[in-house]
């Protein structure tokens, strides 16, 4: 009988120094992190995170109301709701292209918590979807957050910062002057 008890002794006090060493050791590295977005053409490549869209989709047929706001396409219903439609490429400073033809509507950060927005912005084309590292950059342009590190794309794609945006349409909205955005 002692020979099995010593025998098990050995074998937990092997498991016990096996256990302790797994945390004397480094944890293992994680992989580089990557966000998903969406690719457009907007007069130009763009990115848009997917963590800030609701969702995207061909655009419905959009009914043009008279209107200054900058941008602003017209009213359209998405998913039975009404939804007023902002020309991308527009509000980005690109020259207009061809009629916009998909849509993406954003996700709203009110108070922490994510709130449905009313408003899409349109696009020309969906080119697709990447899972890269955003080579974040601060201060330059406001409506841009920074750039698509991206191996398969042969220049870098400016990611738009959507919460941007939506705020400069909100005060614009609430200004006294539409004029001003």
């Amino acid at each position: 009988m002692t020979d099995a008890h010593d025998r098990l002794a050995d074998e937990i006090r092997a498991l016990r120094e096996e256990f302790d060493q797994t945390f004397a050791q480094e944890p293992p590295k994680p992989a580089e992190a990557g966000v998903d977005h969406i690719l457009v053409d907007a007069g130009a490549v763009y990115a848009l995170a997917v963590s800030e869209l609701r969702d995207v989709g061909r655009l419905p047929p959009v009914q043009s109301v008279p209107t200054r706001a900058h941008g602003m396409l017209g009213l359209c219903g998405i998913g039975r709701e009404l939804v007023a439609v902002f020309d991308l490429a527009t509000l980005l400073g690109e020259p207009p292209g061809d009629a916009p033809t998909w849509f993406a509507r954003p996700v709203r950060e009110v108070g922490g918590s994510a709130r449905e927005s009313h408003l899409a912005f349109a696009f020309g084309r969906l080119i697709g979807q990447r899972h890269a590292r955003p080579e974040l950059e601060e201060g330059r342009d406001p409506r841009l957050r920074g750039f698509l590190a991206d191996a398969h794309a042969p220049a870098r794609v400016p990611i738009v910062h959507l919460p941007h945006l939506l705020e400069r349409l909100h005060q614009a909205a609430t200004s006294p002057d539409p004029e001003t955005p």
